[in-house]
């Protein structure tokens, strides 16, 4: 006996592409309870969306459309961050996992509850400078001087060395300025954070000192700069 068959019915397929896939990028630390770090998106796609996930299960925020170029997710919070693409085709919905992932922890702030010392001008002229102190420090700290002026920050080359026992320090370069402004910035493992107030050293009889401000740059045939 002969077998019959007929054409019923005709399906086409259509193979929507999957997202490219890109490197998930991040310092992996923000600083104390208040702080934020990024994670970064080595690129992007239009037409594609870009979901940031915590510990692979939790969205964290809205997703973000691509753009062509990279993108950043600011976060406040630890765990393993990584990246869903999602692609929204006429007929399927593809996604994938960009490459990589960052953990990000927190870390602690340097201690700021610390007090200059007073400054003491004895026998100081122009030539010896005046030598500035902390009345405490924290172990593993690095302590920065900054000069400051007209709301410019401007780091002297001057810092120290946080003592194992938490005793007095002092930076190792004297400092000559009739009034200039100046604060002292704690760094610990990465973590800035300035020990306020800022503090005068006005040394009688020597010019004071201020920040030479502008951008540098000159195009071939200008006649120069403002500084």
């Amino acid at each position: 006996a002969g077998g019959c068959s007929q054409q019923v019915a005709e399906m086409e397929l259509v193979a929507d592409p999957l997202p490219t896939a890109f490197e998930v990028e991040g310092e992996g630390f923000y600083c104390g309870p208040t702080g934020t770090t990024f994670i970064t998106l080595s690129g992007s796609e239009t037409s594609v969306s870009y979901q940031l996930m915590l510990n692979n299960d939790v969205e964290v925020g809205t997703p973000q459309p691509g753009n062509g170029l990279p993108l950043n997710f600011e976060v406040n919070g630890e765990g393993i961050y990584t990246v869903l693409a999602t692609r929204n085709g006429d007929y399927t919905t593809c996604v994938r996992e960009m490459t990589g992932s960052v953990e990000v922890s927190m870390r602690d702030l340097p201690n700021t509850a610390i007090d200059v010392a007073p400054i003491d001008y004895t026998g100081v002229d122009c030539t010896t400078g005046v030598t500035v102190e902390l009345e405490s420090s924290q172990a593993g700290v690095r302590y920065e001087l900054y000069f400051v002026d007209n709301g410019t920050y401007s780091y002297t080359d001057n810092f120290v060395v946080g003592a194992e026992d938490g005793a007095a320090v002092a930076f190792p370069n004297p400092v000559i300025d009739g009034g200039g402004e100046y604060i002292v910035q704690a760094m610990l493992d990465g973590c800035p954070a300035f020990i306020e107030p800022k503090f005068e050293i006005a040394i009688d009889d020597v010019p004071r000192r201020f920040a030479l401000i502008g951008s540098g740059d000159v195009c071939e045939g200008e006649d120069g700069a403002d500084l």
